[in-house]
Formats: structure tokens, sequence, C-alpha cells
């Protein structure tokens, strides 16, 4: 889990990993709920806005306000839908006080099917339509 505090520039933050390397930080309110989420595409987004100051602004400049969230009772099928239904790779799971505990990424979904169904993925019998017919694939 990556809280920001409001006050450091995004490019130091964005840069600054405590847990493990994701494409996203949550930020947080003085109360510790999420305010937000500041992810790579913001960074993308801001560092071809024009504004030479970019990287010296605070997070709350970029972030998305008011993000989607889980709660921590939802099913991993619950978290997917709504990342599919908002065209989003990261969701924040939050407790019954709207304070986040975990950071969820559609890789973190992907491996856990990948691990939970380990033999049904290594098992699957070929597709014939699904093979390829040039160099580039089907």
């Amino acid at each position: 889990m990556h809280h920001s505090p409001r006050k450091r520039d995004c490019f130091s933050r964005h840069y600054r990993y405590e847990d493990k390397p994701t494409g996203a930080v949550v930020t947080v309110d003085t109360t510790g709920k999420t305010a937000g989420m500041f992810t790579e595409r913001d960074v993308l987004l801001a560092s071809r806005s024009g504004d030479r100051e970019w990287s010296n602004r605070p997070l709350h400049y970029f972030h998305t306000v008011s993000p989607v969230t889980i709660r921590s009772s939802e099913t991993v099928a619950s978290a997917l839908a709504k990342m599919q239904e908002g065209r989003f790779r990261h969701i924040t799971a939050v407790d019954s006080d709207d304070i986040p505990i975990l950071m969820l990424s559609i890789r973190d979904i992907l491996t856990h099917v990948a691990e939970k169904f380990q033999q049904e993925f290594v098992n699957l019998p070929p597709e014939p339509r699904l093979e390829a017919r040039s160099l580039w694939g089907g």
C-alpha cells in the first residue's frame, strides 16, 4: 500500500516505492481516508501538459479525485468487474471507515487466478482455431 501525503511533489513521490513497484499510489486526506489515486497515466498527462513546473506541484494537482474503490469484503470478481467497467488497472480496497488497506492491480488478479487454477492453465487443450497461421500469429 502506498500512501502519499499531499505535500510531496509528484515526480519524487511517483518513483519512491515502499512496498513493491506498482503503477499507482493512493493519496489520503488528513484523516487517512482515500482522497485520490495517482497513476503512471497521470505522470504522462502532466508531463505533456505544457506546464514546465509540473514535477514540482503537489499530487492533488494531478491525481484522480475520489477514485472507485472496493470494500475489503468484496470478491476478486467484483474488483475485476469494477476495473473492467472503469477501464483502469488499479483499484484500492478500503475498510469500513474508507481507510485504504490494499492496492490491487490487474497483474495481482491474474497472478492469483493463475496460481489458484494452475492445473487448469497448464492442461488447457490446444484450440485449432487459435493456431498461428502466419509469422505474427493468428
